[in-house]
């Protein structure tokens, strides 16, 4: 690993003959994070963190947003349901775009919770006055411990049960006899 120093600004990169693509200032005792150095560090390029993060969610919803189209278009066009076309396929059809749908959605919404390391917490940073930025960065070090009692609790249960309600509520109704039968509700 190849390290080269400026004055304000340590980068690490594992291919020497590469330009290094992460920046970090650290302690050059321990090689650990400067927090106080960190936020002198940060540009408006850096932010282009955010746009990663949005990109992700809307990439979620635009899948999301596919699957449940198709899933319109095969049951308006005729292709599934009773005597269709694709009828003796059906079920692992609608499974599948059913399946692309509810897990697109739920990962964005799951994404956007502002939560660190989830995509929301990097967005909630950038709009947060700098007087509250140091109270999301030490929620960093507990973030995983965080989402697992959050998990315990139940608490997205009670986050996500709108989302589904919306998901039911787009499907198309000749897909909920097949849904029925392939979920067992």
């Amino acid at each position: 690993m190849r390290c080269t120093q400026t004055p304000k600004v340590q980068r690490l990169s594992a291919n020497p003959g590469l330009r290094p693509t992460l920046f970090v200032d650290v302690e050059p005792s321990t090689k650990n994070l400067d927090p106080s150095k960190v936020d002198s560090a940060l540009t408006k390029k850096t932010k282009a963190v955010v746009m990663v993060s949005i990109a992700g969610i809307l990439a979620n919803l635009i899948l999301a947003s596919i699957a449940l189209i198709l899933l319109h278009l095969a049951y308006y066009l005729h292709l599934l349901g009773e005597g269709a076309v694709l009828a003796s396929v059906e079920e692992p059809v609608v499974l599948f775009l059913f399946t692309a749908l509810t897990l697109n959605v739920s990962l964005a919404v799951f994404n956007l919770l502002p939560f660190p390391p989830l995509d929301g917490s990097k967005v909630l940073w950038t709009i947060l006055p700098d007087s509250m930025k140091p109270a999301l960065e030490a929620l960093e070090r507990f973030g995983f411990i965080i989402l697992l009692l959050l998990m315990q609790t139940g608490f997205f249960g009670k986050i996500f049960a709108p989302v589904w309600r919306v998901i039911i509520y787009l499907l198309p109704e000749a897909a909920f006899p097949t849904l029925s039968k392939l979920l067992g509700s």
